[in-house]
This record gives C-alpha cells, structure tokens and sequence, in this order.
C-alpha cells in the first residue's frame, strides 16, 4: 500500500519517511521504530504515544491517519504528511 520515497526526519525512538499511500494518492508520513525492537516496553510506549496522539486534532500538530501496525516485526504508524521541513530545523534558523 506504501511506497517509501525519502528519510525526512530521526528520532530518539525512529524514523520518519515521507511515503506515497497508493490507496489515498497522497503523501503521508510514516514513523517506524528504530529496529526490529524486541524490548516490549519500548513497543508499548511507541504504540502508546501513537494511539494517544490519533486522539489529538489541532492544525499545528500532524494528525495520526492509522492504527500502530506491525509488519515482519517493523513497528509503525502512518501520519499526515505536513511540507516544509522539521521543528528542530525551524528552531534553530528563528
């Protein structure tokens, strides 16, 4: 359903791609915890944070589109992809 196109972003828990959803035709990002994490706390905390952040509407934050998933062990979740580069960079250039 997804093809991954570019690394846009690291994390302390994973990766964020900029992916095409080829059901949705639409760019979407996709945050996958680093590894294949074996640690079921880690895994926990990151599904946690997904769920609880999907709950959340507001126009500055990226909404979560769906449910954390699990493929081959790769944990992740899919969010609203929002153009123009990350928080830390916008921080740091003012």
């Amino acid at each position: 359903r997804y093809i991954l196109c570019e690394l846009i972003g690291r994390g302390g828990y994973g990766d964020v791609w900029q992916a095409l959803d080829r059901h949705r035709q639409l760019f979407v990002a996709i945050k996958v915890l680093h590894g294949r994490r074996e640690d079921p706390r880690s895994v926990e905390r990151f599904e946690r944070g997904a769920r609880t952040m999907r709950q959340l509407n507001h126009p500055h934050i990226a909404r979560v589109l769906e449910e954390p998933a699990d493929h081959e062990d790769f944990h992740d979740y899919v969010m609203e992809y929002l153009p123009g580069g990350d928080l830390e960079r916008a921080l740091t250039q003012g």
